[in-house]
């Protein structure tokens, strides 16, 4: 299982100018930049503090973990490996590469996923995704055949770690997709933080972490898509300070065939786009690296496995929006944070049985 990492230029700038919205403008003084890196358009806005090279700073840290982590920068570690295993000469053979140890850290933090959530969550999973293109202008549905031999190459189990060196078997791929923006918000707001930056928006294509309050200790209002509607409609919001809020959903990225909806979110013994209740994950947490890899991970778990698993994060909850309109809490403490804009949508309260 993981997340494609890159959307379409529209689908990122409906998701800033939805934070536009829900932030607002207000009469705090800030700075603000926009870029493009890790594939996603990158928006960094902070308030009450003005030096600009804070910004240098952490667009060159962007630059650098993208140049180390992206499957498709000349290069990258991620790069070096693939292209190593995809050598016929070493088909059924183990293969290893020397990686910055910060690749390594997320790499270790990406099999710990692949261990809690059963394989749900698996940084091998790229080669399916890649086999179906969804985004891309080879999006299509795959043969049965082709899809059954993708998924033989498909097992985080076999990717080893020792020192600075990984290993996978030939003919694997490693795609850190569905973490690695995670990584990069928390470096850049450690970053921030370390400067003296008391309040600041991190958006990283829709991957939002905040520092602090907005202003006088009022929080952060982030809008929750409604996944429904068209992109900028929201079913509520939650008012956050120092948290990450990541949302995966089926209406993120997909196309139809035949009248059927094919989205990003793969299932692991299929190889097909998962199908349940689901319609949308909110993570909110503290870590953003945590919530890119739980909102994956919870979607394709199902409402129950998923709230279960998000339980056994420390610092962590979710809201789950359901295909048949009702939305569930992880805990209390979520549900406080929550407000209803969308009448239609049906609010279960935590500890209610799931339907």
């Amino acid at each position: 299982m993981i997340r494609a990492v890159n959307k379409t230029y529209s689908l990122i700038l409906g998701l800033l100018t939805l934070m536009y919205i829900m932030t607002g403008c207000g009469k705090t003084q800030t700075i603000e930049r926009t870029g493009y890196a890790l594939g996603t358009v990158i928006d960094i806005k902070l308030y009450e503090y003005t030096n600009e090279e804070i910004l240098d700073e952490v667009f060159d840290e962007l630059e650098k973990i993208d140049q180390l982590m992206s499957t498709s920068l000349e290069g990258s570690d991620l790069m070096n490996i693939n292209r190593a295993a995809q050598d016929m000469s070493v088909q059924h053979q183990i293969v290893s590469v020397e990686m910055d140890l910060e690749v390594i850290q997320v790499i270790q933090r990406g099999l710990t996923y692949g261990e809690m959530t059963g394989g749900y969550f698996d940084i091998t999973f790229g080669p399916v995704v890649s086999l179906w293109g969804i985004g891309t202008e080879s999006e299509h549905v795959p043969s049965l055949n082709d899809i059954e031999k993708t998924l033989a190459l498909v097992d985080y189990r076999k990717v080893k770690v020792s020192d600075n060196q990984v290993y996978i078997d030939g003919g694997m791929a490693l795609d850190l997709g569905g973490i690695a923006k995670g990584y990069a918000a928390d470096q850049v707001a450690d970053i921030l933080v370390e400067a003296g930056v008391k309040s600041a928006l991190i958006n990283l294509g829709g991957n939002i972490r905040v520092i602090g309050t907005k202003e006088q200790e009022v929080p952060f209002k982030i809008g929750i898509q409604d996944p429904s509607s068209e992109r900028n409609d929201y079913l509520g919001v939650v008012d956050v300070s120092d948290v990450t809020v990541v949302t995966s959903g089926d209406y993120e990225r997909y196309f139809e065939e035949d009248g059927i909806r094919y989205h990003h979110i793969f299932d692991k013994e299929t190889g097909y786009p998962v199908w349940n209740d689901i319609a949308s994950v909110t993570i909110i947490a503290e870590s953003s690296m945590d919530a890119d890899a739980l909102s994956t991970s919870v979607y394709a778990l199902g409402i129950e496995k998923g709230i279960e698993l998000v339980k056994n994060i420390e610092n962590a909850g979710c809201i789950i929006v359901s295909k048949n309109g009702q939305i569930y809490f992880s805990d209390m403490d979520i549900y406080h944070m929550f407000d209803l804009k969308d009448n239609r949508y049906k609010i279960i309260k935590p500890d209610v049985e799931v339907e």
